[in-house]
């Protein structure tokens, strides 16, 4: 195994191997001791079981690595920085559903990872949505009606621009499907995620006709 100068010039300063310096580290960072020893040592991978691990054992057991592996460990541990509960500043769910939309975002267009992160921002949105609702202060049931295709302010919004560049206004009954389409282009695999989250598929949710 080849290591950079620096590491060989502290394995120099220290009068040990590079490789015994490597398994020192790399069990003062959590590996168990065959695990270190058989990356640090590939070279005897092909003594018997026995014999390799009775040569990491008188290893372990010299004063010299015992030695060794107690400086590693307390350099291991020096080098971390506490952090106090109090000084760790909370994420709220709006801004853990940020970071899972924006993972999902960069993960392949109809990939698993990116529909199951889907379904993950999806929970989280419903979760504060009700949240929020429980929150109001008031116990009066809500109750939320669609609003006709010629009252949508997306529609008149889309109009005004349109007016901007000379084009022909778009009609009441035509939002339905220019908005289906800006979601599928948007989103491919949108449709998949809601099937997979609600066990059935979005045509089924919505039979009731647009009212226009």
């Amino acid at each position: 195994m080849e290591h950079s100068l620096s590491f060989r010039k502290e394995a120099k300063k220290l009068n040990v191997s590079e490789s015994m310096l490597a398994m020192a580290d790399l069990m003062s960072v959590g590996y168990k001791d065959i695990d270190a020893y058989k990356i640090c040592f590939p070279e005897n991978a092909t003594y018997p079981d026995k014999q390799q691990k009775s040569i990491m054992e008188n290893m372990l057991a010299s004063a010299k690595f015992r030695k060794l592996l107690d400086v590693r460990k307390t350099r291991v541990k020096e080098s971390a920085i506490p952090v106090e509960l109090d000084e760790v500043s909370l994420i709220d769910d709006d801004e853990v559903a940020k970071e899972i939309l924006r993972s999902a975002m960069s993960a392949p267009i109809g990939s698993k990872e990116r529909a199951e992160l889907l379904i993950r921002y999806s929970d989280i949105r419903q979760r504060n949505a009700v949240d929020d609702s429980d929150n109001d202060g008031t116990n009066a049931i809500q109750f939320f009606f669609p609003i006709k295709c010629n009252q949508c302010p997306l529609l008149k919004a889309l109009n005004d621009l349109r007016k901007e560049y000379n084009e022909p206004e778009v009609q009441a009954v035509e939002m339905d499907g220019l908005i289906r389409k800006a979601v599928e282009e948007a989103y491919p695999d949108a449709a998949e995620a809601y099937e997979k989250l609600h066990g059935r598929t979005h045509k089924e949710d919505i039979q009731i006709s647009p009212t226009y």
